[in-house]
């Protein structure tokens, strides 16, 4: 008898709470923060891979949480949810970026 760790199925709907969700997608990609809005994340440390990146962009009000997966030589490679709405995408961010609001490690 082969005994096999119990691994949780992600329904569609759980899915769609995810890819709809920036802090939500941040969380599945292991950041380690409490479930909140974007907005109430406050910056805590430097850029790091797996960390948090913050932005705000005034234009809409909006405010944002990626991950960061990669350094590359002009910018962050980032992973993110409903940056469109409700997908799960990945950039390339600046280093410069004027909407990077922070950090969280």
């Amino acid at each position: 008898i082969e005994i096999m760790a119990y691994q949780p199925h992600l329904t569609d709907i759980d899915e769609k709470l995810i890819r709809c969700s920036c802090v939500r997608t941040a969380i599945s990609e292991g950041l380690k923060i409490t479930l909140k809005d974007a907005k109430d994340l406050i910056p805590n440390g430097e850029p790091i891979i797996g960390g948090g990146i913050l932005f705000y962009y005034p234009i809409s009000d909006s405010y944002h949480v990626a991950v960061i997966k990669e350094f590359r030589k002009d910018g962050f490679w980032i992973k993110e949810g409903n940056f469109e709405e409700c997908q799960i995408t990945e950039r390339l961010v600046l280093y410069n970026d004027k909407f990077v609001t922070g950090f969280i490690k």
